[in-house]
């Protein structure tokens, strides 16, 4: 994860963590939808992003600040994994363990 100024760019893995992956550049302004929106293949199905911390998945909401979360993280933010997944999902309160993002 690079840091420029108050640029962070991040590493997006398209549909599992492998190879095939988009650095998407995070500023104080970008929100998880922001992140789908630059990483979705145009023409695909809409998309979501799972966040791995410590091997468990947490799914980010559209409006969710990724900077913030980021910030929040504090160190731990190096060992953040963003995976975007085609299709839609039910969101549930599953960020519960993680800092507050507001």
């Amino acid at each position: 994860m690079a840091i420029l100024d108050s640029q962070v760019i991040i590493k997006v893995y398209i549909e599992d963590v492998g190879q095939h992956y988009v650095e998407v550049p995070i500023t104080p302004n970008t929100s998880c939808q922001d992140v789908v929106d630059c990483t979705k293949e145009p023409g695909r199905e809409s998309g979501y992003i799972v966040v791995i911390k410590q091997g468990t998945e947490h799914i980010l909401s559209y409006n969710d600040n990724i900077y913030s979360l980021l910030q929040l993280q504090g160190k731990e933010k190096e060992n953040l994994v963003f995976v975007l997944h085609y299709g839609s999902v039910i969101y549930q309160d599953d960020m519960a363990d993680l800092p507050s993002r507001s």
